[in-house]
């Protein structure tokens, strides 16, 4: 989901119009799995940490959705007949490939599901923890990117190959694009394919990590330059340092907070209601997980 933006003047009418058609829409809220430390600092900071995905959970990250993406540029190269447009997208993928090397992603992982037994066990303290429930209305002062992990190898691959058709197609007819009308539209298409695939590089992942739902508020940075408005910093997890930035949450509304079913005593739901009043969120509601983790 992109709700922030309208379409970018660099990216072609058509290929954002299909780019689009093919994301998957959230739920009015999305949801934030944490311990109880988490949230208190969530609260009292109004902000939220923003991990570098090359330091998520996955290893993979980023390089299972290039290999995707190279994969299908090269299958397409292979079958084009105009040695110009295989030597684009040749000369493409090196360009692709070398801005995302230069580039960090910064993630948010949300999930879709209110109650969920994997969210739990992975990410809220083995019930012991709770779920942020935030709008997905909510403003941004830094507008992240808000996109649903794609996760079906055949849906990551036809995406890319629809993306790359519609991008050959404005150039196909331009003949010589070495030069004049023919290199303007080969340079225009290259940057359009060039930001959609940039995003797609970011929400692809294995099919095995489908069952946790996820969306992505994604803060891009390149060259090592963090987004504005924001700190870069790093925590300890284990034997790694994880980078990581605080994303402005002051604007943000949060909806409802789950009380994880193992955290669930009366003095944490009044403990809560305070805590929530005392950092300014007055109508958030508060929900007893009904999952148990045995």
């Amino acid at each position: 989901m992109l709700p922030d933006v309208d379409r970018p003047q660099v990216v072609l009418d058509d290929a954002w119009t299909y780019f689009l058609s093919q994301q998957r829409v959230p739920t009015s809220v999305l949801y934030h799995y944490t311990s109880k430390s988490a949230l208190l600092n969530i609260l009292k900071t109004k902000r939220m940490w923003a991990t570098d995905l090359r330091f998520m959970n996955d290893p993979e990250e980023l390089e299972y959705s290039l290999k995707v993406i190279e994969s299908v540029i090269d299958s397409t190269a292979l079958r084009q007949r105009d040695s110009e447009l295989a030597l684009w997208l040749m000369f493409f993928k090196r360009q692709l490939r070398d801005v995302i090397a230069k580039s960090t992603f910064y993630s948010i992982s949300l999930c879709e599901n209110a109650d969920d037994r994997e969210q739990w066990r992975e990410y809220g303290i083995n019930g012991d923890g709770f779920a942020l429930g935030w709008s997905v209305d909510s403003p941004h002062p830094e507008i992240p990117l808000r996109i649903g992990v794609v996760y079906d190898p055949e849906a990551q691959e036809q995406l890319v190959r629809r993306l790359i058709e519609i991008h050959l197609d404005s150039i196909r007819k331009e003949g010589d694009l070495r030069e004049g009308v023919g290199l303007a539209s080969a340079s225009f298409a290259a940057g359009s394919l060039g930001i959609l695939l940039n995003v797609s590089a970011a929400n692809f992942k294995r099919e095995k990590w489908s069952n946790e739902h996820e969306y992505r508020y994604i803060y891009q940075s390149l060259h090592d330059v963090v987004p504005a408005g924001t700190v870069r910093r790093w925590r300890a997890a284990g034997p790694i340092n994880k980078p990581y930035i605080e994303a402005d949450f002051s604007q943000a509304l949060l909806r409802r907070v789950i009380v994880g079913r193992q955290n669930n005593r009366l003095w944490t739901a009044l403990w809560l209601r305070r805590t929530l009043k005392r950092n300014g969120h007055l109508t958030t509601d508060i929900y007893r997980s009904s999952i148990g983790m045995a």
